[in-house]
Formats: structure tokens, sequence, C-alpha cells
């Protein structure tokens, strides 16, 4: 039969085992939770970046491809308009 004593030591022993083991598993938590929150952050700033970008462009790829469209053409015009200021400087001079 094993003693009071030895029985209690014994106890004691799986105690500090199972605090160990909580402790470890409460650390490992601490980190996961700490590398969840980094990755909350980066998501959050790439959703801000795509606001942003959906802001500037105007929506989404549609809408960006007809805002590209509309300075291509805008560019165009410009183009004409210079060519035509220069004809009238030419005329002028």
């Amino acid at each position: 039969m094993v003693s009071n004593g030895k029985f209690i030591e014994a106890l004691m022993q799986e105690n500090k085992a199972l605090r160990r083991t909580v402790h470890e598993l409460t650390r490992a938590s601490e980190k996961k939770d700490e590398a969840y929150m980094g990755l909350g952050e980066e998501n959050e700033e790439l959703i801000q970046a795509l606001g942003k970008t959906r802001q500037y462009c105007g929506g989404g790829v549609g809408v960006s491809t007809q805002a590209l469209n509309k300075v291509s053409s805008k560019e165009e015009l410009l183009k004409e308009v210079r060519i035509e200021f220069a004809d009238e400087i030419k005329k002028i001079r």
C-alpha cells in the first residue's frame, strides 16, 4: 500500500506538471491572440488602402477603366487644342 505522504507527494508533482502545462497553453494562446491581432491590424490597413484606391479610382475596375478612358480622351482633346493653338500662333506671326 502507498503511504499518505507518498500519495500527497505524487499529487503535488502532478499538480506542478498540470500548472506548467496550463501556463504553456496560456502563453501559446496569448501568442496566437497577438498574431490574430497583428493580422487584424494588417487587414484593417489593407481594407483602408483598398477603400482609398476605390475612392481614388471612382469605385472599381469598371469605373476606373471609364475614368482612364476619360483621361485619355481629355489628353487627346488637349493635344488637338495645343495643335490648333500652335497653328493660330503661326498665323499671327
